[in-house]
């Protein structure tokens, strides 16, 4: 009984964390991100496997759309998260706020250039 308790404490430890997942810019937390693979996509010569467009916006709203990005395989730093979008920066330069069901998170090791 006590092994029990000690699981379900432990599993409900581990989904309040997991439900704390927005950060602010200029944080301890920053990760790598990048477009995703689509699943089942063929890799094609000189260009790579074809991923999910990304989808820039100027806000975390999701209303006002920058700029769309066709198979992008650049790596991107994302710096801040608020709901389902995350902020990216390219090179220093602010790129703008991405559904995070576009991008795959990797360690930042991945956006070394």
């Amino acid at each position: 009984m006590k092994k029990l308790l000690i699981l379900v404490i432990g599993l409900a430890i581990q989904v309040t964390t997991y439900a704390v997942q927005d950060w602010n810019e200029d944080g301890s937390t920053m990760s790598c991100a990048w477009a995703k693979d689509i699943p089942g996509a063929a890799f094609v010569k000189g260009k790579g496997t074809p991923t999910v467009t990304l989808n820039f916006y100027a806000d975390n709203t999701g209303r006002n759309l920058i700029k769309t990005l066709k198979d992008d395989h650049n790596f991107y730093f994302a710096v801040a998260k608020k709901g389902q979008f995350v902020k990216l920066k390219l090179n220093g330069k602010i790129m703008g706020w991405v559904p995070e069901s576009q991008i795959q998170f990797g360690a930042l090791r991945n956006c070394n250039f």
